[in-house]
Parts: C-alpha cells; sequence; structure tokens
C-alpha cells in the first residue's frame, strides 16, 4: 500500500517541468551557468541553447527537456529533487553535485495534481507494481538458473562469447 500511494503521488501529484543541463566537470558547470544567467552588462543566453551545446545528458537534444519530475520521485537524485522544489519559475538552480557529474536546472512550469484521486486508479498502479516486480523477480532467476546450467557450446566464437558473459556476470 505504501508502494501504491508512493506511485500514485508521483504520477498524480504535484510535478515540475525542467530543463537540465548535466555536465561531467565542475568546469563546464560554472561555463554553462555563468552563460544562462545574466551577468553585468549581458544578457543570458537561452537555456536550451546552452543545454543543447554542453550537456551530456540525452535531453540535450530537446533543449535540456525532461519529463516533468515528481518531488518525490526517487528516480531522479536527492539533491536534484530539492533543488528543483526551491526554484521559482523561470529561475535556474546552481550547480548540483549528482554522482557522475553536475546538474543545472531551469524550473519552466509547476503543473498541478492531475486531478485524479487515489481510488480511481489504485488497482491499475497496483497491477504495475505487481508486474514490474515479477518481472525483477523472473529476471534473477533466469540469470541464477543460467550460472546453473551446464551448457556446452559446439562454435568457438559463440564458446567465447558466452564464456565471457559468464565471467563478467555478477554472482
Amino acid at each position: 500500500p505504501e508502494d501504491v500511494r508512493q506511485a500514485y503521488e508521483i504520477r498524480h501529484g504535484e510535478r515540475r517541468r525542467v530543463r537540465l543541463i548535466v555536465t561531467a566537470t565542475d568546469r563546464k558547470a560554472a561555463e554553462a551557468l555563468a552563460r544562462v544567467r545574466p551577468g553585468p552588462g549581458r544578457e543570458p543566453e537561452p537555456f536550451g541553447e546552452v543545454a543543447a551545446e554542453l550537456s551530456v545528458d540525452p535531453s540535450a537534444l530537446r533543449g535540456g527537456v525532461v519529463e516533468p519530475i515528481s518531488p518525490l520521485d526517487p528516480t531522479y537524485p536527492a539533491a536534484v529533487r530539492q533543488a528543483i522544489a526551491g526554484l521559482a519559475v523561470g529561475q535556474v538552480s546552481d550547480p548540483i553535485a549528482i554522482e557522475n557529474g553536475f546538474v543545472i536546472a531551469r524550473l519552466e512550469e509547476v503543473l498541478p495534481p492531475t486531478g485524479r484521486t487515489y481510488d480511481e486508479v489504485a488497482a491499475d498502479i497496483e497491477a504495475e507494481i505487481r508486474l514490474v516486480r515479477e518481472r525483477v523477480l523472473m529476471d534473477r532467476l533466469a540469470a541464477r538458473l543460467l550460472a546453473a546450467s551446464p551448457v556446452i557450446v559446439m562454435d568457438r566464437s559463440l564458446d567465447w562469447s558466452w564464456q565471457t558473459r559468464r565471467e563478467a556476470a555478477p554472482r
């Protein structure tokens, strides 16, 4: 029930439409930030153009636009969600350190809740969560079965591929 409630809040609660610039280094993040924020005697460059040029995220192709983000969505780093929650529309965040680099976010719009009630969608959400969990468990079982199976591969190139795959598989 807690997972269903959280999924409901993520999908149907308040969300934020943002643009992101993701960089690998703090130097690139500082460069991007200097370009998208106004400075003495200069106008900021359009965020989307800077994102398209400097961002290493797949969203760069869309000017940094990502799907609306819920402040509760654990698929985004907590630091990013917290920074986005504190922005006003049109405001640009300071660089946010993440595991593999830095993020600069610009809040485009705050989206209100969808208006769907929990009771309307709870059964569908529960079914989706159940399917995802079943898929994860089936994948784990398949990996265990493959690891325990004595497979004999007759083709040398395929055997090399099979052995390399088995050695790389987590135990």
